[in-house]
Formats: C-alpha cells, sequence, structure tokens
C-alpha cells in the first residue's frame, strides 16, 4: 500500500520523547507527505505535513500528524510503530 516505512535510528533521525528513542517529527513529517497518495474524495495532495513529536520506538506507539490538501482543508494522518529495534522502526500512516 506504499503507506510503510523502515527507518534506521541514527544521530541524524533520533531524538528522545518521554525518555526513550523516537524517530524526528521532520522524518515522519516528509517521508508521510511524500508518500502520501491523494485519496479520490481529497483529490489531491496533501502539504504541509507536520507531527507534533518525535515517534516513539516502541511497538505501538502512535501520533497523529497533519496537512493540508491544496484547498486549504486539514487532514488528520494517524502515524503508528509497527515494529521497533535498537536500530531501526517500522511504522506506518492511515490515508
Amino acid at each position: 500500500s506504499g503507506t510503510e516505512s523502515t527507518t534506521g535510528l541514527d544521530a541524524q533521525s533520533t531524538v528522545t520523547v518521554d525518555g526513550r528513542k523516537a524517530l524526528a517529527a521532520r522524518i515522519v513529517a516528509g517521508r508521510t507527505e511524500s508518500k502520501y497518495h491523494p485519496l479520490p474524495w481529497v483529490g489531491q495532495k496533501v502539504s504541509g505535513v507536520t507531527c507534533p513529536s518525535g515517534l516513539k520506538a516502541v511497538a505501538g506507539a502512535s501520533i497523529t500528524c497533519t496537512g493540508r490538501t491544496g484547498d486549504g482543508k486539514h487532514v488528520d494522518i494517524p502515524v503508528s510503530v509497527v515494529k521497533a529495534t535498537a536500530t531501526s522502526v517500522t511504522w506506518k500512516f492511515e490515508r
């Protein structure tokens, strides 16, 4: 479906959230925006995706990112961790 991604946890992509390793919000937002495809009822690409915090490297952790359609409508994008190891996070977003 193209909504799942595995990202390495390295010095450039890792932050700390609640004392745990997390994937930086800017990485989650950028990857989500680049992979998000228009839905038939939205009809437009989503831009300006932002995430409220990093995505904790813990299976089941989740955040809700937001974006905007070309006509300015707000879109919530749920993001969750599928699998996490000491060196990478596999995560997905919902359309």
